[in-house]
């Protein structure tokens, strides 16, 4: 670990922390929200500088911290194929009621830099040097998997999970690091019931037997990332640059990919992709709100998750 992080001042964060009202003994700012963790900024002297994914749902302090490890594991691995992160480390708070939250702590980058951002900002030419970029640091991850090295590594590389390190050159960082995707011997290294914890308890069931599996392997699956990848300019509400998008993508994937042999993009296709997607996010968020409700309406019980008010998909 890089950064390190005094534990007492995050403890008594999370305990006064009320996840449904967004409240708590420090002042925080939602910096983004995920599937199961929450990017937040907290304001005290001892926590400044840091953007901290909060996850929530472990059995107990052990797993939370098999995670952390595992987080750092991700962390090695990219940076050992040349896809920079920021510094990193992990605490894991084990609250009062028993309940361990991890807490994954990276250094705190301009918002400028955030590509969801720069992408509103830069001109066309420089949209597509920073496609190149992210596709070029796609391929060292995709090179290592063809290998046949282990651990074979998963990404998500949507566009918000890339910061701009230098314009000029178009050095990035990668940010996402919060869910190690990585296999050993085609088995997971993560806990899926990571991911299941956060969903309401009658829909679990459905999403292990009929979803989980599906999401995670479009990680590992070159094309599926690229189709992903596109899809998220939709919701960054650059559409118009869609066409373009895909036609840069595959001019690399025709030329300095092309040893991959991955199957080209259509622009029918991304728009499909994002409204199927789109649509079960959509209900999945739902349900999670409903049953924020169910538990602290009715049942007067704290609910964990920090849950967006809107999102705003198309």
């Amino acid at each position: 670990m890089e950064i390190r992080v005094d534990p007492e001042p995050l403890r008594e964060f999370e305990e006064s922390l009320d996840p449904a009202r967004e409240k708590a003994r420090y002042p925080f700012k939602v910096l983004g929200y995920g599937e199961i963790s929450t990017v937040i900024e907290i304001d005290h002297p001892a926590l400044r500088d840091v953007a901290f994914k909060r996850i929530p749902g472990f059995p107990d302090p052990e797993a939370a911290e098999r995670h952390g490890r595992l987080n750092d594991e991700y962390n090695r691995a990219l940076r050992s194929l040349g896809i920079d992160t920021p510094e990193y480390g992990w605490v894991v708070v084990e609250r009062s009621d028993g309940k361990a939250v991890l807490y994954l702590a990276q250094k705190l980058l301009p918002a400028e830099t955030m590509g969801n951002r720069a992408i509103h900002t830069l001109g066309e030419e420089e949209n597509r040097r920073l496609i190149v970029s992210v596709l070029r640091r796609l391929s060292r991850l995709w090179r290592h998997n063809v290998s046949g090295r282990e651990p074979l590594l998963g990404i998500d590389a949507q566009i918000s999970n890339w910061s701009i390190r230098n314009p000029e050159t178009m050095d990035l960082y990668y940010l996402d690091t919060s869910t190690p995707l990585m296999r050993v011997r085609g088995e997971e290294q993560i806990d899926p019931d990571v991911f299941l914890k956060a969903a309401p308890p009658l829909i679990r069931w459905l999403l292990k037997t009929m979803f989980l599996q599906e999401v995670l392997d479009r990680y590992y699956d070159p094309h599926s990332v690229l189709v992903d990848l596109a899809a998220n300019y939709i919701k960054e509400k650059r559409r118009d640059l869609i066409p373009r998008l895909v036609g840069w993508i595959n001019e690399e994937l025709q030329t300095n990919l092309a040893d991959l042999e991955i199957k080209p993009l259509a622009v029918e296709e991304v728009y499909e992709y994002y409204k199927g997607d789109a649509r079960i996010w959509s209900i999945y968020l739902s349900s999670r709100r409903f049953h924020r409700f169910i538990t602290t309406r009715i049942l007067r019980r704290r609910y964990d998750y920090l849950l967006p008010r809107k999102i705003e998909r198309w």
